[in-house]
């Protein structure tokens, strides 16, 4: 290994360059060979003072190595072991750059590897890749409200009021057209299904003309009987084998109620609405991407910060009310 500092010291305790190497010519006009290696400084009192010559009777032998030391003279030198530090600092500055790049984005290659990055992400900084994921969820984020409010305007799929009782969550529900033809109890509260979705299979009235209800799928069901009321009621709640005529000996033993029957539907403890209970959440807050960008650059604008260390001051900054958007 070279020691800089012990050739920086030689160089400039020897006899300051330029150098150059001489011989003799022999009426030529450059020289048979190069036998001596002197200062070469025209109109100063050391010009052609010899530093150094070769040996007696190796005057050619000696040649080459004459002029190599006359190349490599201490201004010469010197410059050499000035760009060699030069490399080695940028060399350095390299590796430490490359070093806080791995430690930056060493999370996002995790991410990628476990899938729940983007590999589009690779290589960015960490703070770029945050800011882009949250622009990301704040799209999701309008996107879904957008979509809970075309929900909103389209007309419900079907009405629920609670009951009282404890045990009974729900006490009825009916689709729009019963709920519009007749006078909906105050407290209903309306169930939508997604923009462009059908209704939940078997939720519409049935007419009974088209299909009986099936008595081992469905134990009870709603009926409706239209064009009769029994006491200002018409909608009511029967065993599916009570519409079945047939099961009956004597024909007036079946309900009144299930012989005027038009429609039915499947009970509603036995329909869930879990899209209802999906979309009566909130939407997730979240931050402000400009507003955690700035923070970043407040906190780690020369990119100093470890991963963890900067990880643990972002959960804290959201964990703080003036982080909320």
């Amino acid at each position: 290994m070279i020691d800089i500092n012990k050739m920086r010291r030689l160089a400039q305790a020897a006899t300051p360059g330029p150098w150059v190497a001489a011989g003799p010519s022999f009426g030529e006009s450059l020289p048979k060979y190069l036998n001596e290696v002197a200062v070469d400084r025209e109109g100063d009192e050391d010009d052609g003072y010899s530093i150094c010559n070769a040996p007696i009777g190796l005057n050619e032998e000696c040649s080459d190595d004459m002029a190599f030391i006359a190349e490599a003279n201490p201004l010469t030198i010197e410059e050499l072991l000035d760009r060699l530090e030069a490399a080695e600092k940028s060399r350095d500055d390299l590796l430490a750059g490359l070093g806080e790049w791995l430690d930056k984005t060493k999370w996002v290659q995790q991410g990628v590897n476990e899938g729940t990055i983007s590999a589009k992400y690779l290589g960015l900084h960490r703070a770029d890749v945050m800011s882009s994921l949250l622009g990301e969820a704040e799209k999701a984020r309008d996107a879904l409200r957008a979509e809970i409010t075309a929900m909103e305007r389209q007309r419900p799929v079907r009405f629920v009021f609670k009951s009282d009782e404890l045990d009974e969550q729900i006490k009825l529900a009916t689709d729009p057209i019963w709920a519009e033809a007749f006078d909906v109890p105050e407290g209903m509260v309306p169930l939508y299904a997604l923009p462009g979705a059908q209704p939940a299979p078997g939720a519409p009235w049935v007419s009974l003309a088209e299909r009986m209800p099936n008595p081992d799928k469905h134990d009870r069901v709603l009926i409706y009987t239209e064009g009769y009321d029994f006491g200002g009621e018409q909608v009511f709640d029967v065993k599916a084998e009570a519409l079945n005529e047939c099961r009956y000996i004597d024909p007036d033993e079946q309900p009144e109620t299930c012989k005027a029957a038009s429609h039915w539907m499947p009970h509603p403890r036995n329909v869930i609405f879990d899209y209802a209970a999906r979309y009566a959440q909130p939407a997730p807050s979240v931050p402000d991407v400009d507003a955690l960008a700035q923070f970043i650059r407040e906190i780690d604008g020369a990119h100093q910060l470890g991963a963890g260390v900067l990880a643990e001051r972002i959960v804290e900054w959201l964990a703080a009310p003036e982080a909320k958007p």
